[in-house]
């Protein structure tokens, strides 16, 4: 906190009054200064200082409109951006470490009833058709990918330039009319701002999306070829309504209108890094094309000659040269630089907040990860992954990618009911599976989550599941083999209680004797013979020996541990 050193100044009037009331001279005069530091700003924020700490720094008023400053950058940002995907591995890495982890094998729907009840065999069409149309390259214009490869490709570019855009074509002769044509940036003109359309009184551009007069998205302005192409003419961009389009980015402002690249606040500090690696790469280089310097002393009346006659300007393997008298050799000592290692680990730590990813991640460097570090790690990564997911992803892309798969289906008759669907990301391999997976199952056995959110967070489709247990059960039942299903009836291995009325696993069984034997210890429970024999009996044990019964009379009825080595006569403990 800055401390405050304002002179106590006073004016004409306060020394006037100070000659009759000195007090209340004095009192003018300090509240006149404490007025002069709150306008002046030392009690604010200290991170809006205008000294000589904040010197240099230039922020040009950027949260006020972070429109203007995203149209002044973007095709800068993109072009860097894409350039180091290409060229420079840990953006190529952060990047596909971000489209792997949010798309992997792809985000899957469950078809719900929607607005309407839908009957099991409408619902099993709706699965059909999607199987038919997202899960073959039926869906793609371009006839390249499936659904889950067009998600693919769309996290990749919105990682890597921002945002993209997917257009809907439509195709009256196939059976799914609806089509998918992905739109890089470019294809809609950010240049354009416009605040008078005569076609839609009231309408206004900015960077090529049209609001209305009410701020709503209306439509986009959207370039027929890519504007770069040398081989097309470039004409002016043409609108196409914002029910044929989607637009996918992170936003991170209110009034965003355009998306920007994952990797902006860390751009510098990779080609930095780069730059310093390349340095220090050169630097080693200069350092081994010196590997020696030959110095001579010169004689009066001396001439060179060595047994060759030549001087050696290489060095060789197994090489014997003789200096002539005077020469001497030094050899170069290439420098090594200093903490190398320790400034790319650094950097990169900051690369990889920069992308919303860990360094593990980045960089593949697990050697001081231990299972507790790597999973806070992973736990604090899996947040960042389920908000591009749930809060950028799903509601931007998928669900409408559904609503116009619906659309279709109802435009060829298929179905005539709405309905929605649950979406399940991939699964997250476990760290270590049987402690996770004994963790899983004991919130399953607690009431905390249900079956089928279990099989979300595993990143399979419950209804698929379901129907591919009982396919796999009947199979087994039919082969006569014997599996330990965990919703069987009856679980394998259950002892029945000796009056039949309940039934313990083994476990149960083991929890059973061990709360027993802690009240006997405790001196709560008294054993008696009725105990002895109901526990027997519980957990089938064979009734106790002759000889052990004899041995335990001889001890005045202390039931110790008997074993062979005390037995007075083995022959009593053979069968």
């Amino acid at each position: 906190m800055p401390i405050i050193r304002n002179k106590l100044q006073m004016n004409i009037i306060d020394k006037t009054i100070s000659i009759f009331n000195p007090k209340a001279g004095a009192e003018r005069a300090k509240f006149r200064a404490i007025e002069k530091t709150i306008n002046s700003g030392i009690r604010s924020y200290e991170g809006a200082t205008k000294g000589r700490r904040g010197d240099g720094w230039t922020s040009y008023n950027t949260s006020e409109n972070a429109n203007h400053d995203i149209q002044k950058s973007l095709k800068t940002l993109r072009d860097r951006s894409v350039h180091g995907y290409k060229n420079n591995a840990s953006v190529f890495k952060a990047i596909r470490t971000i489209q792997n982890n949010v798309i992997g094998t792809g985000i899957m729907p469950t078809p719900v009833k929607s607005d309407s009840n839908l009957s099991k065999n409408e619902i099993q069409k709706i699965k059909d058709e999607w199987k038919a149309w997202a899960e073959k390259t039926d869906c793609d214009f371009d006839g390249f990918f499936s659904l889950y490869g067009i998600q693919s490709l769309v996290m990749r570019n919105v990682a890597m330039q921002g945002e993209v855009f997917v257009l809907k074509r439509r195709d009256s002769s196939s059976r799914h009319p609806i089509k998918l044509q992905v739109l890089a940036p470019h294809m809609v003109d950010h240049t354009k701002n416009s605040y008078m359309i005569t076609e839609r009184a009231g309408n206004y551009v900015v960077q090529g999306v049209e609001f209305n007069n009410q701020g709503k998205r209306v439509g986009y302005w959207v370039f027929d070829h890519n504007p770069n192409n040398e081989y097309t003419m470039k004409l002016a961009p043409k609108f196409v309504s914002a029910d044929d389009m989607i637009h996918i980015f992170y936003k991170e402002f209110p009034e965003q209108v355009r998306g920007v690249p994952f990797g902006t606040a860390t751009m510098l500090s990779m080609r930095d890094l780069a730059d310093y690696k390349d340095a220090q790469l050169m630097l080693q280089k200069v350092a081994a094309c010196h590997v020696a310097f030959t110095t001579k002393q010169e004689t009066a009346g001396s001439e060179f000659d060595t047994a060759t006659g030549q001087e050696i300007d290489r060095m060789e393997p197994g090489i014997i040269e003789r200096l002539a008298p005077g020469e001497t050799v030094t050899f170069n000592n290439p420098p090594t630089p200093s903490s190398f290692s320790e400034y790319v680990s650094k950097n990169q730590q900051e690369n990889a907040a920069g992308y919303g990813i860990t360094y593990e991640q980045l960089t593949g460097d697990m050697g001081n990860v231990n299972f507790s570090s790597g999973r806070m790690g992973w736990i604090e990564a899996q947040r960042q992954i389920e908000d591009w997911q749930y809060n950028m992803f799903i509601p931007q892309f998928c669900d409408k990618i559904w609503a116009w798969f619906i659309e279709g289906l109802k435009i060829k008759m298929i179905i005539s009911k709405n309905a929605g669907a649950e979406w399940t990301p991939q699964g997250r391999e476990m760290i270590d599976p049987v402690k996770e997976m004994n963790g899983l199952i004991l919130e399953l056995k607690s009431g905390l989550i249900s079956w089928t959110e279990a099989c979300k967070r595993r990143g399979y489709n419950p209804d698929t599941l379901l129907e591919q247990m009982k396919v796999d059960k009947k199979m087994f039942e039919d082969a006569g083999i014997n599996v330990d299903w965990i919703l069987e009836k009856e679980a394998a291995g259950t002892l029945e209680t000796p009056d039949g009325s309940e039934k313990l696993n083994p476990e149960d069984l083991k929890r059973v004797l061990d709360a027993y034997g802690v009240g006997v210890r405790a001196g709560t429970i008294t054993p008696t013979n009725e105990d002895e024999a109901y526990f027997r009996s519980l957990a089938a044990f064979p009734e106790m020996s002759e000889a052990v019964i004899a041995a335990w009379k001889e001890d005045n009825g202390f039931r110790r541990p008997i074993t062979l080595a005390v037995a007075k006569d083995n022959s009593d403990f053979e069968a």
